[in-house]
């Protein structure tokens, strides 16, 4: 058992430390406090805009959607012709129809399999992702096909299905509501909250975020092992040698071996704009031995006491 104070030795039945008298007390069980598990809110992702996801949807899928009919139209005519040299008015217009259920197919399949991955080529631009409310996942092919279907229902009453996405909480539109998705922006130019960035992790399908960093260090525990000890004054440097030494000596550390860590420590440094003054910052001090604290006026290398070698501070 040793004193919190100074490290020195004592008995288990002591009350006062013999070495400098502070009270012997033991350490107490530390037992943490009861504390009533924070309830925490789940998180709400950053919603997309109507205007983003009308200029993504109207503007940027529907110029995509009718350069792939466009292809597809001119390669089937290109066909029909070849075929036919000279065709009726009525094979024309059957063929017509065809075309026209062909590029609507073509333009259903599209939706379907951005719906599905949750990404088209507007969505891509704008930085938007579909995913599904409860999970933060990607739809898959059964809800992105039912995303792709309410497509139908929203514009039938006068686009009414889509501007519902203007004034919803969660912005979504009935062929959001159908499917059970919502739309969430993925382009954020700040650092955002912990809750919002664990709710873009969970929609983009990445690990959440690392936990935050622990606070920092006091300035004193921050600073280097050699400017501490340059820091330190000789009576605090004795005694923190002395600490050590016992600490060791106790613990069954050999001999040598505090020898050699006493010789490794940087010798104490008087730092400027102290307070000494220049006759005793000028004159030589005394060996010291740091086991001890003897100090040797003579030429001695080792403490007469301890054996311990002296160093002069």
């Amino acid at each position: 058992m040793y004193c919190r104070k100074c490290g020195f030795e004592v008995s288990e039945e002591a009350d006062f430390c013999p070495n400098c008298g502070s009270p012997i007390q033991p350490p107490a069980a530390s037992v943490p406090p009861a504390t009533r598990p924070r309830r925490r809110r789940p998180p709400r992702p950053q919603y997309a805009g109507w205007w983003m996801r009308w200029l993504g949807y109207s503007i940027i899928d529907g110029l995509v959607v009718a350069g792939i009919a466009l292809v597809l139209s001119l390669v089937l005519w290109m066909m029909f012709y070849a075929s036919n040299e000279s065709p009726t008015a009525e094979e024309e217009n059957t063929f017509t129809a065809f075309v026209a259920l062909f590029a609507y197919a073509a333009g259903f399949v599209y939706f379907w399999v951005s719906n599905s991955i949750g990404r088209s080529v507007g969505k891509l631009i704008l930085g938007l992702r579909v995913v599904m409310k409860d999970t933060g996942e990607a739809p898959g092919a059964a809800r992105g096909f039912l995303r792709t279907f309410g497509y139908a229902v929203s514009t039938v009453p006068l686009l009414l299905g889509f501007l519902w996405a203007a004034w919803d909480k969660d912005r979504q539109a009935w062929h959001d509501k159908m499917a059970g998705t919502v739309v969430v922006s993925t382009a954020q130019k700040r650092a955002l909250p912990v809750e919002k960035a664990e709710a873009l992790a969970r929609a983009e399908g990445r690990p959440p975020p690392a936990e935050p960093l622990p606070a920092e260090q006091s300035k004193r525990e921050a600073r280097p092992a050699r400017t501490r000890h340059r820091l330190e004054t000789g009576a605090q440097r004795i005694k923190r040698r002395r600490s050590k030494a016992s600490t060791q000596a106790g613990a069954g550390v050999p001999e040598e071996r505090l020898h050699e860590d006493a010789a490794q420590e940087p010798p104490a440094q008087i730092p400027q704009g102290s307070a000494a003054t220049p006759a005793a910052a000028t004159q030589p001090r005394e060996p010291v031995c740091p086991n001890c604290g003897y100090h040797d006026g003579g030429d001695r290398t080792s403490c007469p006491h301890c054996g311990m070698p002296l160093t002069r501070p």
